[in-house]
């Protein structure tokens, strides 16, 4: 499989970086004339813990045409405090705000062929990442991604690095977990799970790094895990 070749299956989009704001709780969804509650979701795993209040009740395809408020998403991932807003624009679904209330993040997700693509910006990271089945790729700042499901346990994302003349395996467990969250969650978690992953290979390196996943056992990190700042020296490895 070539490098990055999922990204080629979707169109480039740059979205826009407003900033939605909402005041009070939202009002219940009407679906088919009906009103149906909005819904508050709690989503840990290892590094993090998010909640999502407010949520659209069938969120579904992210491309799907929906247009309404997505309440909003607020927590720890690997030591960086979120608080996003959510929104569904027909085509996409954005969630824009803040990390460590200081660093701008605005993310849009879509999705076509059975592929979501995450696009957008954290601090000084541009993100541009696909997930698939099988299969994230892309690149979050300076550092590219391609990860599968393991021989040994398919349920595991790994990425094998070589760097200093050494190869590194990067894992990140719960694939089957990850399939099932929402888009606007998988936009907050996946561009800050893959660059915590490669925060902590080089923080521990010459030695096994924590293990990472998506759902289980819920972990931390310490605050500043991630530098969010400008990155020109930043190695990141390669395959």
């Amino acid at each position: 499989m070539h490098r990055h070749s999922a990204l080629r299956r979707l169109p480039v989009v740059v979205g826009s970086l407003a900033l939605s704001t909402c005041a009070g709780p939202l009002a219940p969804v009407v679906i088919g004339g009906v009103p149906v509650q909005r819904l508050t979701m709690e989503y840990k795993g290892r590094p993090y813990s998010i909640r999502h209040s407010g949520a659209y009740p069938r969120p579904g395809n992210p491309s799907d045409g929906t247009r309404a408020e997505g309440g909003t998403i607020a927590g720890t991932i690997c030591g960086a405090d979120i608080h996003y807003q959510v929104t569904h624009n027909g085509d996409h679904v954005r969630i824009s705000g803040f990390i460590n209330n200081e660093q701008s993040a605005t993310l849009e997700i879509r999705e076509a062929n059975n592929i979501r693509r995450i696009q957008g910006g954290l601090g000084n990271f541009i993100v541009d990442v696909v997930l698939a089945d099988d299969t994230i790729a892309g690149t979050v700042g300076r550092c590219g991604y391609e990860l599968h499901p393991g021989e040994a346990n398919t349920d595991t994302f790994t990425q094998v690095l070589r760097t200093q003349g050494f190869n590194i395996t990067m894992r990140i467990n719960g694939r089957s977990e990850l399939q099932k969250l929402p888009a606007a969650d998988q936009a907050a978690l996946v561009p800050l799970m893959l660059y915590c992953a490669t925060a902590k290979v080089f923080e521990n390196f010459g030695h096994d790094p924590p293990e990472l996943g998506f759902g289980g056992a819920e972990g931390a990190q310490p605050p500043k895990t991630i530098n969010f700042g400008p990155q020109s020296n930043r190695s990141c490895g390669g395959t």
